[in-house]
């Protein structure tokens, strides 16, 4: 089953802010056209300054015109998406911008890392040595190299979710790491007969309540604290955790000797009091299996995370949660 949703809309009732905002597509053109002042002044003097540049077009990096690929709005005519980011990137360091911050996804038509976006994990593998993979790790090289060239030292990664919920599940064919949904009382019971997926969450979400994930607090009927292991699991659409860290482990690699990764995240604003199953984000009692483990046992991601980072130089501590104010 398909669906075409691709936003959502103001809550009626109490509930933070979402989880997986939808990043419209990159809008440049303010920093392409602020240039440096003609007087010479720098917009500020902080010994840091970050800017976000949103998600990158991995897979059409290099394309050419950047016009008729996504950039109607955001660069000149003529030139490619790589060399309207190098005048972009030349433009904000010339206003005092020492670091940048980036979201990067990997399953969209312009930046597509893995070949089988949307089946079991287990069908799908990352592999740099065959496209769409080798060019995506390719292009991200290329990024670091230009945010590098252009003096840039710091970059802030941010990894999730394609925008909208593309697939779907009958209730009937869903479980939770408690059982069946079948079963009465294994599954949270505000999971609706239909639950959407996208690739990057290990749990499903609620057309009915504003595609927030299943299992919430506030939910009405509340699943209370019991999302976390009450809310269905993404058991056919979820990427895999050993697919996620191998691929987050290629950018890190192309990250490294170019730039320093200030911070890095998966997903962000998680609301861990309203929803209580993106804790899975930090330790996944869902889907040990996608990550080589035995049922029953727990992923720590965020020590895979940090692992990462130490393995190319980077600061663990710098493993981000991204909480709501």
């Amino acid at each position: 089953m398909e669906s075409a949703q691709q936003t959502r809309t103001t809550p009626r009732r109490r509930a933070p802010r979402p989880s997986f905002p939808w990043l419209s597509p990159l809008t440049l053109a303010a920093a392409l056209l602020c240039a440096p002042p003609a007087h010479g002044t720098t917009i500020g003097t902080s010994s840091y300054l970050q800017v976000t540049m949103s998600f990158m077009p991995f897979s059409n990096y290099t394309a050419t015109p950047a016009t008729g690929n996504g950039f109607s709005v955001s660069c000149p005519s003529n030139v490619s998406i790589r060399s309207c980011f190098q005048t972009i990137l030349a433009n904000v360091r010339a206003q005092g911008v020492t670091g940048i911050r980036i979201f990067v996804t990997f399953c969209t038509s312009d930046s597509k890392a893995f070949a089988n976006c949307y089946s079991p994990y287990g069908q799908v593998a990352w592999n740099p040595n065959m496209d769409p993979g080798k060019t995506w790790i390719q292009n991200v090289g290329y990024f670091f190299q230009d945010v590098h060239n252009a003096g840039i030292q710091n970059v802030t990664i941010l990894f999730g979710a394609t925008g909208g919920f593309p697939k779907s599940e009958a209730i009937s064919a869903a479980s939770s790491p408690a059982g069946a949904c079948s079963t009465p009382g294994n599954c949270c019971p505000d999971t609706p007969n239909t639950i959407y997926f996208n690739e990057f969450a290990p749990f499903g979400f609620d057309a009915s309540n504003h595609y927030y994930p299943i299992g919430g607090y506030y939910s009405n009927p509340t699943c209370g604290n019991q999302g976390y292991n009450k809310a269905p699991i993404n058991s056919q659409y979820f990427l895999g955790w050993t697919n996620i860290f191998n691929v987050i482990n290629a950018v890190l690699a192309q990250a490294q000797g170019w730039v320093t990764v200030y911070e890095m995240g998966i997903q962000d604003e998680l609301d861990l009091e309203g929803w209580t199953v993106e804790d899975r984000f930090i330790y996944d009692n869902s889907m040990p299996q996608s990550a080589g483990l035995a049922a029953g046992q727990t992923v720590n991601v965020l020590s895979n995370l940090r692992s990462l980072m130490s393995a190319h130089g980077f600061d663990p501590g710098r493993v981000a949660l991204r909480l709501p104010l």
